[in-house]
């Protein structure tokens, strides 16, 4: 069965933006309105501003670089007729790592990444976050 990735109980939300029944009768690209935690797999010229090291092997990176590329300006749209398959695949290794809960340490890493991309773009309050 073809489906939306993460379409399980919770982590749907990184995906639902897609508008996934939008997407299965378009004939034009359309546009979305980002809200983190969206993460869609994307195209985009090479000048995009790079992953942010501090989620290296430890999650929350598509949604934190999306986060970035929204505050940065760049839009979003849907090319219909077009997919990536996504292959699942074991949590990574640092779900399994004892010197800090990952949670934990993901949850603070990614507050601090927030509050700095926001300063970096200016950005007073961020309508991207409900």
């Amino acid at each position: 069965k073809i489906h939306q990735v993460h379409n399980d109980g919770g982590r749907e939300i990184a995906h639902k933006y897609t508008m996934y029944d939008t997407w299965k009768t378009a004939e034009q690209p359309y546009p979305v309105t980002y809200k983190f935690p969206y993460e869609p797999y994307i195209l985009a010229p090479q000048s995009i501003p790079r992953y942010d090291v501090r989620f290296f092997g430890y999650g929350n990176d598509k949604a934190s670089h999306n986060y970035e590329l929204n505050a940065a300006g760049f839009e979003f749209n849907v090319f219909p007729k077009h997919f990536v398959v996504h292959v699942r695949h074991a949590q990574g290794s640092w779900v399994q790592q004892t010197f800090i809960d990952p949670k934990d340490r993901l949850s603070r890493t990614l507050t601090t990444f927030l509050q700095d991309c926001d300063r970096r773009y200016a950005m007073k309050k961020s309508k991207a976050v409900e």
